[in-house]
C-alpha cells in the first residue's frame, strides 16, 4: 500500500512571503524604469499609486497573452502587475512584453544578495511541520523557483529535509499552452469572475512524473498559497488541495475552499492529520 503523498509549493507556502520579497519589491521598480530609460526617482510615486490601486482589483496578471492568476496574488506578482499597468496607462508598447517581463524578473532576482530563507513561522516550526509529513508519507516540493534555492533552504533546516524531500524546480506554473489538449482549458472559480486556466503543461508533466513515483491523486494532498497557480490544476486532476494564507489571499478563495483554506501550520496539521 502506497503511503500518503504531500506536494508543497515553496514561496509563500513554506516561506514568509513578505520578508522574502522585501528586496524584490524595492528593487524591481528601479530596474523596470532603468530598462525603459526613465528616472526611477521621478516615477516611483506613480508606480506605488498604481500598485495600491491593484490590491483589491479583479484584474489578472498577463503572461504570454494569458490571464494566469490574480494581479495581486502575492508580492512578486503584485509588483510585476503594477509594471504592466504602468505600460498600459502610458500606452508604452514593447516588441515582446513577455520576454521583457521574464528578463526583468530574472535580473531582479539575480541581484538579490544570498541570505537565509525566511521560513513561515520560523525554522523550528517549519521543521516540526515537515517532520510530521515525512514521518507519515512522501514529500515533494514543486516550485517556480530554482531547485538550487530550495535545496539550499532545505539544507539550512537540516540533512533530513535535503535528503528525503523531492525537489522539482522551474515548474513554470505560470505558463499556459493553449494547444495542450490533454487537459480541459479552464474551470470557473466559484464566487469570483475568474476562470482558472488549466493548461499549465510543464506543471502537468511534473505531476504526472510524481504519480509514477507514488504521489497518486487519490492519496496526495497538494498544498499551496495561490489557488489558480498552485491548486487549480491538481484540483481538476483529483488531488486533495489545501490553500494556506499568504497575506494576499482572496475572500472568494476562502469561501470556495471552505475548511480547505487554512491560516497557519496548526490549522494545516489539524486538517491533514485529523
Amino acid at each position: 500500500m502506497e503511503p500518503p503523498g504531500y506536494i508543497l509549493d515553496f514561496d509563500g507556502t513554506l516561506t514568509d512571503i513578505e520578508k522574502e520579497t522585501e528586496f524584490f519589491q524595492k528593487n524591481y521598480p528601479i530596474i523596470f524604469f532603468q530598462r525603459l530609460g526613465m528616472n526611477p526617482e521621478e516615477k516611483i510615486k506613480e508606480f506605488e499609486e498604481i500598485k495600491q490601486d491593484l490590491i483589491k482589483s479583479s484584474k489578472g496578471f498577463i503572461l504570454g497573452g494569458f490571464d494566469v492568476l490574480p494581479i495581486s496574488a502575492d508580492p512578486y506578482i503584485w509588483v510585476q502587475g503594477a509594471s504592466q499597468e504602468f505600460l498600459r496607462k502610458h500606452n508604452h508598447q514593447l516588441e515582446d512584453e513577455t520576454k521583457f517581463m521574464i528578463d526583468l524578473y530574472s535580473e531582479t532576482i539575480s541581484k538579490k544578495p544570498k541570505e537565509a530563507i525566511p521560513f513561515r513561522e520560523g525554522n523550528e516550526r517549519t521543521k516540526k511541520f515537515l517532520n510530521r509529513l515525512l514521518d507519515s508519507g512522501k514529500v515533494a516540493i514543486v516550485t517556480n523557483s530554482k531547485a538550487e534555492k530550495i535545496n539550499n533552504g532545505l539544507n539550512e533546516l537540516g540533512e533530513r529535509y535535503a535528503k528525503e524531500i523531492i525537489v522539482c524546480g522551474d515548474a513554470k506554473k505560470l505558463f499556459i499552452d493553449k494547444d495542450f489538449s490533454e487537459i480541459h482549458y479552464s474551470i470557473k472559480v466559484l464566487g469570483s469572475n475568474r476562470e482558472a486556466l488549466l493548461r499549465r503543461k510543464n506543471y502537468f508533466k511534473i505531476l504526472k512524473n510524481l504519480q509514477n513515483q507514488g504521489f497518486l491523486p487519490s492519496k496526495t494532498e497538494v498544498i499551496g498559497n495561490i489557488y489558480e497557480l498552485d491548486l487549480s490544476l491538481p484540483h481538476y486532476l483529483g488531488y486533495g488541495v489545501i490553500q494556506i494564507e499568504n497575506g494576499y489571499s482572496k475572500e472568494y478563495e476562502r469561501i470556495f475552499l471552505q475548511e480547505r483554506f487554512v491560516k497557519n501550520y496548526d490549522e494545516l496539521e489539524k486538517l491533514i492529520f485529523k
